[in-house]
C-alpha cells in the first residue's frame, strides 16, 4: 500500500483488520480506538473496551 493511501480516511463501510488500532473521527472530533469483531472500542484505561457505534470515518495509523 502506498503512503498516500495508508493517509486516506476510509467510510466504515470500509472495515479495517480485526485487532487493528486505527484513528477514528466522530462529527466533533476524533479518538484512537482498536476494531473487533464488527465494533471500534476506545480506549478505556488500559484495554480498549467502550464501545462507540458514532464513528464516521476511520484511518489506519502510519507505521513509524
Amino acid at each position: 500500500m502506498k503512503e498516500s493511501e495508508q493517509l486516506t480516511w476510509r467510510p466504515v463501510s470500509e472495515k479495517p483488520k480485526d485487532g487493528q488500532i486505527v484513528f477514528v473521527m466522530f462529527i466533533d472530533g476524533w479518538d484512537v480506538a482498536q476494531y473487533m469483531h464488527d465494533t471500534f472500542y476506545l480506549r478505556d484505561g488500559v484495554t480498549y473496551g467502550r464501545m462507540v457505534d458514532n464513528v464516521i470515518r476511520w484511518l489506519p495509523i502510519p507505521k513509524e
